[in-house]
């Protein structure tokens, strides 16, 4: 223990996270608050915006919070402790002015967590830390304004739902995920689905427990070439309706024998419509 201005500092954890209290009074009060000051003047008047969050020390008490036009044109959020969850409401009409501490090494899901982020260039999105991170599901849901995002910040070898990852994105050319070992995930329903610009897909490595595919780059009529070799136990995979639903594009595919295999086995409406019978695909095989 440290003094600072004469209040006593205690270094403790909350979970597996060390935290900074300060001694005031009779009460120990986090040092570094997180606050988001937002931008409100894309609510309408009397529009009100919601969000939740839950905090480490209790991941199960969801808090939902309500912000209102009224509040003028700019609002602060203030969160006491270390956050677990935080979900902001649909739509990209409320913005981040202004963001100081926000730690986010013990979030485990990260559910329309960038809804309100206007900045996703890699020098702003490396200071996201996705060490926790389990589900990145609807994280950016319908940001029909990414162009390109350097994906390089997620790190967490816990994910396991990527449901819906990027649905709706459609200005998203392209992505690649090729830098991830990814062997826990088991769901990938609808991660493309509707990014109707994009053009190229790497997704992660040692994809070997992914069971969930249905929609994967349903309406992803631009995609050119994917690489899925990562998923190499496609035995296992039980949904896969409409994963390459209006693929007119897709000319290319990286991917394991097995995997080449499983898919050919299917109904042929069950393919991209190059790789159909007669169709001029070509089947990139990496083993």
């Amino acid at each position: 223990m440290i003094k600072i201005n004469n209040k006593e500092l205690y270094d403790c954890f909350i979970g597996d996270s060390p935290v900074k209290l300060i001694y005031a009074g009779s009460d120990l009060v986090w040092a570094q608050k997180c606050r988001i000051t937002l931008d409100l003047t894309g609510l309408g008047e009397f529009t009100n915006y919601g969000y939740s969050y839950s905090y480490i020390d209790d991941p199960e008490n969801i808090i939902t919070e309500k912000i209102s036009r009224s509040l003028g044109d700019t609002c602060e959020v203030v969160f006491e402790k270390p956050l677990y969850s935080l979900k902001w409401g649909a739509g990209t009409s409320v913005k981040v002015k202004n963001i100081k501490y926000l730690h986010t090494e013990n979030i485990v899901d990260f559910y329309r967590f960038f809804n309100i982020f206007t900045d996703f260039s890699k020098e702003n999105l490396s200071d996201i830390r996705t060490d926790s991170a389990e589900s990145f599901a609807n994280a950016f849901f319908c940001r029909s304004d990414i162009q390109e995002i350097d994906l390089s910040f997620i790190t967490s070898q816990k994910l396991k739902d990527l449901t819906q990852m990027f649905y709706g994105c459609e200005a998203l050319t392209k992505v690649d995920f090729g830098h991830l070992e990814a062997e826990n995930v088991t769901t990938m329903d609808g991660m493309f689905s509707r990014c109707s610009s994009i053009e190229n897909i790497i997704l992660p490595k040692n994809l070997k427990n992914v069971m969930s595919i249905k929609t994967l780059f349903s309406e992803c009529s631009q995609l050119k070439t994917i690489d899925i070799s990562g998923i190499i136990n496609p035995e296992i995979i039980t949904t896969y309706t409409y994963m390459f639903s209006n693929c007119v594009n897709l000319a290319r595919i990286r991917c394991t024998k097995k995997f080449q295999e499983w898919l050919m086995g299917l109904p042929q409406s069950y393919l991209p419509l190059l790789f159909r019978e007669g169709g001029s695909g070509v089947w990139d095989i990496c083993d």
